[in-house]
């Protein structure tokens, strides 16, 4: 299955540029071998079909074929496999795009690689009538250009996503930062140790002399989440929180109850 869409910026892994196509259609078992590219951490190369393959270049060649193909595998664990996101392109000279073909499995999911499956891809990507109609622009002075892009999709990402609030006890979920001799602290912001709660690791950090709005005017404290930046793409952590100022002199507390998103940018 696939769906299409046209975008003006070029594949970001692979692009095959085939001189006098012509040429190739007249040969009817030819196929065309890209370079082997690396997408992802892995190792790739395209399979082109100009009068396609198996059915379709037995029954006359009415379509192009395409293909994706895992190479060098022999280094990967016995038992591997790997999901991955596909997408097939073919450049329009005339519209100056690209025609982007999505790529998924029969079912509608991401496509799957392993030790009994290398290779994937359209038997029928485009039809070599369109292909070479003049008006869509796919040749130009008897040239074309295909491309790929290929982006593994971690373990993770494979199960099903749950968004669950919990509630932890209240003495398994506090942290406490003690900062003493705070009047000789001269760095513009400090950090609190990492500490875990629930099952995200976070950080207080704080700016003696406010910053932002509060700036030489207010004391500030953040939380933050810890090595977000190692976090995938699209990341979301839930928290209602407490941030309080503990009152040495046995007064009331000075406190900010918060319920927000904290996601990356």
């Amino acid at each position: 299955m696939s769906s299409s869409s046209k975008r003006k910026t070029e594949p970001a892994h692979y692009m095959l540029k085939i001189e006098n196509f012509s040429i190739l259609t007249e040969a009817k078992s030819m196929k065309i071998e890209s370079d082997v590219f690396e997408a992802s951490g892995y190792k790739w190369r395209l399979e082109l079909y100009p009068n396609g393959y198996g059915i379709e270049e037995k029954s006359g060649g009415k379509n192009i074929s395409l293909y994706l193909v895992i190479c060098g595998t022999e280094s990967l664990s016995k038992g591997w496999e790997l999901f991955v996101d596909v997408s097939f392109f073919v450049y329009s000279h005339k519209g100056h795009n690209y025609v982007t073909f999505q790529a998924t499995d029969a079912y509608g999911n991401r496509i799957r690689f392993n030790e009994s499956k290398k290779i994937w891809g359209f038997d029928k990507l485009i039809s070599l009538e369109s292909f070479k109609e003049s008006t869509n622009g796919y040749l130009l002075n008897d040239a074309c250009v295909f491309g790929v892009e290929v982006f593994a999709v971690p373990g993770f990402a494979q199960k099903d996503r749950c968004l669950s609030f919990i509630k932890p006890p209240t003495s398994m979920n506090t942290y406490t930062w003690r900062i003493d001799n705070f009047s000789d602290v001269k760095e513009v912001t400090i950090d609190s140790d990492v500490f875990k709660l629930g099952n995200v690791k976070w950080k207080l950090w704080l700016s003696p002399k406010g910053n932002g709005e509060g700036k030489d005017t207010h004391l500030s404290l953040y939380l933050e989440v810890f090595d977000h930046a190692l976090f995938p793409d699209d990341w979301r952590v839930y928290a209602n929180f407490k941030i309080r100022v503990m009152n040495q002199s046995c007064k009331e507390n000075i406190e900010h109850v918060v319920l927000v998103l904290v996601a990356v940018a």
